[in-house]
């Protein structure tokens, strides 16, 4: 079954929140947002996303405990996360890529950086572009 791209974008800062929200919209991409892993996980199991973005550091709960939380769940048990964060130290990136992280991309970031990275999970044949702007190059 085909459907249309679906992101949950999880982070505890609302202004990062929207600007992944516009990134993701400006190829098309539908979004659905949380600020802390109760609302996250919830999200989660009603929508089933094709991809899940969290930060590392959230009032509430913590991206290590997230990304427990989420592999614990069969239906989501494979589905990409991609940790945004700008200050996660090396050992921290580790761990949570033994707890079940996909890919840990550092901000601040270029638009070009992000479409490049979610182009590894939701394939631009399946974006629907409106605008260019930051594209990545073809």
């Amino acid at each position: 079954m085909h459907h249309e791209p679906l992101v949950l974008i999880t982070d505890n800062d609302g202004d990062m929140r929207e600007l992944l929200e516009t990134l993701f919209k400006l190829i098309g991409v539908a979004t659905f947002q949380a600020g802390n892993n109760t609302e996250a996980l919830a999200q989660a199991l009603t929508h089933h996303p094709d991809l899940i973005t969290t930060d590392m550091f959230r009032p509430g709960g913590s991206g290590h405990e997230f990304i427990q939380q989420i592999r614990a769940i069969t239906a989501l048990q494979d589905t990409p996360i991609v940790m945004i964060s700008g200050g996660a130290t090396t050992k921290e990136r580790q761990q949570v890529r033994r707890l079940g992280l996909t890919l840990t991309m550092p901000k601040p970031f270029e638009p070009s950086e992000f479409y490049a990275t979610i182009e590894q999970f939701i394939p631009k044949e399946r974006w629907q572009i409106q605008r260019t702007v930051g594209l990545p190059e073809e």
